[in-house]
């Protein structure tokens, strides 16, 4: 099974809505669960995210049906580093390669088209997939942060890690 990404389009809003309101699909999404209108709030800044730059905020699509999104969030003081945040909302296809195969393409993007020279992201010491595809994309093994993410109104403890353009060339010379 092959993935597209694309850019993020308004009416993509009502299918990614069904997946924000899904206990199992936020349980380790930072920010989350809102209510409606803080979801409304949160997609328009992720659509014109993807009006600026079409490479920050992708929809992950199965053929043509959209089963999650991507988005790169640029840092505010450097140049060059965003964080990465990945998103498959189609439960029944979790645990089938589709988030390292959109990973992949995700992360090309960042580091070929928009020039980042270091992605970023963060993981919930309890997910244990989501450290895995990191650590399967090549981030490096993150330094455990206390208190660093929300989730469910509280403070939890997260696993930062970090990808550098070099890093993630010469593991893709050894794929290709």
């Amino acid at each position: 099974m092959s993935v597209n990404l694309r850019p993020v389009v308004r009416q993509d809003f009502d299918r990614i809505l069904p997946w924000l309101e899904d206990e199992a699909v936020i349980e380790y999404l930072n920010g989350f669960p809102m209510d409606r209108r803080e979801m409304a709030a949160w997609f328009e800044e992720f659509w014109k995210d993807g009006q600026r730059s079409p490479a920050l905020s992708l929809m992950i699509d199965l053929g043509r049906e959209p089963i999650g999104f991507c988005r790169l969030t640029p840092g505010s003081s450097l140049k060059g580093m965003a964080g990465w945040t990945i998103v498959i909302g189609e439960k029944s296809l979790w645990g089938q390669g589709l988030g390292f195969k959109a990973g992949r393409q995700s992360l090309a993007h960042g580091f070929e088209q928009l020039k980042l020279w270091e992605i970023h992201s963060c993981a919930h010491v309890a997910n244990q997939r989501s450290i895995a595809l990191l650590e399967k994309l090549g981030f490096a093994s993150g330094n455990l942060v206390i208190k660093e993410a929300y989730c469910r109104g509280q403070l939890v403890d997260a696993y930062r890690f970090i990808l550098i353009k070099e890093i993630w060339q010469l593991a893709n010379q050894r794929v290709a």
